[in-house]
């Protein structure tokens, strides 16, 4: 009962910036507005996160991730920073959805096996060097709430966050790539240390090669073993 109320201080958190003189300062620069309240959100989430160990299941890392992806897209289009210096309710939804976002993402992120994580750290890091590009290079303003200095510097900071993330995607590449070739590797060598797999027809002979047993008719049921550091017995 202790652990289901211990996250619970972290949640009014994000309600402080939406206190007018918090929200005041945030709102002065798009920077401000547009980077740094984002990234002071995605650390309450993260910090919620670390709170919270349920719901860490692996077969909804995929959603979790796109879905705050997608979300966090949304709050960096330039129409979306204007509504919320138009409409409180906006800027309600674009503090704690980002929260939100912080969430789903240290919650499910590293849950993806290396291959889609590697792929999505790519992606994603070059997505916010184009993105910063796009703000940094037009002389047109995009953001009618915030100056065209703003969105230049806005943009020039996105570019620089953008080759920080991909750098370190680039560093961790082999780590990532490293752990999902041992899983890879514990499956197809299920007798070296693995998990060993076993098919076989329920109330029917089984024909057995080295690491499977494979039926010899009729449908086939996967019996899973428990790791023993040697090859399955026949």
């Amino acid at each position: 009962m202790k652990n289901i109320f211990r996250p619970l201080w972290i949640l009014p958190a994000p309600a402080l910036l939406l206190l007018p003189r918090v929200d005041e300062a945030f709102s002065a620069t798009m920077p401000r507005k547009a980077l740094a309240e984002p990234i002071l959100l995605l650390f309450l989430g993260w910090v919620l996160s670390r709170f919270v160990s349920w719901g860490r299941i692996a077969s909804l890392a995929p959603a979790g991730v796109v879905g705050a992806t997608l979300l966090l897209m949304f709050w960096i289009i330039p129409r979306s920073i204007d509504l919320t210096r138009i409409y409180p309710e906006i800027n309600g939804l674009y503090v704690f959805s980002l929260f939100i976002v912080g969430f789903l993402l240290s919650h499910y992120l590293f849950l993806l096996s290396g291959v889609p994580r590697v792929v999505y750290a790519l992606h994603f890091s070059s997505m916010i060097v184009a993105l910063g590009l796009l703000y940094a290079s037009l002389r047109t303003l995009l953001c009618s709430a915030f100056t065209l200095e703003d969105q230049r510097a806005f943009g020039w900071m996105l570019v620089l966050l953008g080759l920080i993330f991909y750098t370190l995607a680039v560093v961790l590449i082999p780590r990532w790539l490293k752990s999902s070739a041992d899983s890879g590797q514990s499956i197809m060598h299920p007798w070296e240390g693995g998990i060993s797999v076993r098919f076989r027809r329920l109330g029917a002979k089984s024909v057995e090669t080295p690491g499977t047993s494979i039926s010899d008719q009729g449908f086939w049921s996967a019996v899973y073993n428990e790791p023993t550091g040697r090859r399955p017995a026949k």
